[in-house]
């Protein structure tokens, strides 16, 4: 019997059959990435103090059920730090379904208030708002927000939480001064050595003993006792 003749395989087969293997791997592989395994499912927001979670998460613009691998996570953070409360956001992906957002927000240090205008400061001299309660616990400047020194922003994002709600004026002219709710008037002076100077003043002023705490030297700091 004769043998049957076998012709003989094209060199080009074995690749025509990697690429149509490698074909239905992408396939699949595309398939399952645009599946629900991946849909938004949860988001959660990070690092809120004022603004509502339910509020950023509007403000991403991501909805509920979209796909997590297509969220633009630059353009919902962008989104995000549109609200004038919040100073920066960061998204990120948890797979398989949930969208993390982290916000700093913008903290208030002092209440610019003058004839014609009113508002919060942060750090840097940005305005950000405020609720009545909010604004009745800053420290006041008397003066248009626009005028106010550097340095005394700097004064108010150094003091500690207590000694920050205790101070009820913060003046500049001729010189850094802060007046309390209790009574003590502190004397900085200029701009120079602020961090070694509130650090004497604070520590003095939680004594309760002085009416006037003088510090516009710190080498030698002056007081005068309360009566």
């Amino acid at each position: 019997m004769n043998a049957r003749a076998h012709a003989p395989r094209s060199a080009e087969e074995p690749r025509v059959i990697l690429a149509l293997l490698g074909l239905l791997a992408a396939a699949g592989l595309y398939a399952f990435l645009q599946s629900p395994f991946f849909a938004l499912a949860d988001v959660r927001v990070e690092g809120w103090r004022t603004v509502p979670p339910e509020e950023v998460v509007a403000l991403s613009g991501v909805r509920y059920g979209d796909n997590l691998l297509r969220v633009d996570m630059p353009k919902a953070a962008a989104a995000v730090e549109r609200h004038p409360r919040i100073e920066r956001a960061a998204v990120r992906r948890s797979l398989p379904g949930t969208l993390v957002i982290g916000v700093v927000e913008y903290e208030p240090l002092l209440l610019a208030v003058s004839d014609e205008d009113a508002a919060a400061l942060a750090y840097d001299g940005t305005r950000i708002p405020v609720t009545e309660e909010e604004a009745a616990r800053l420290p006041v400047f008397y003066g248009e927000p626009d005028a106010v020194p550097p340095e005394l922003l700097r004064v108010a994002g150094l003091l500690p939480p207590d000694i920050h709600r205790r101070v009820l004026v913060m003046e500049a002219e001729g010189g850094l001064v802060l007046r309390t709710r209790t009574g003590e008037t502190v004397l900085l002076g200029d701009g120079e050595n602020l961090s070694r100077k509130l650090g004497i003043a604070v520590d003095l002023l939680r004594q309760d003993r002085y009416a006037v705490i003088d510090v516009r030297f710190p080498a030698s700091p002056a007081v005068r006792p309360a009566q």
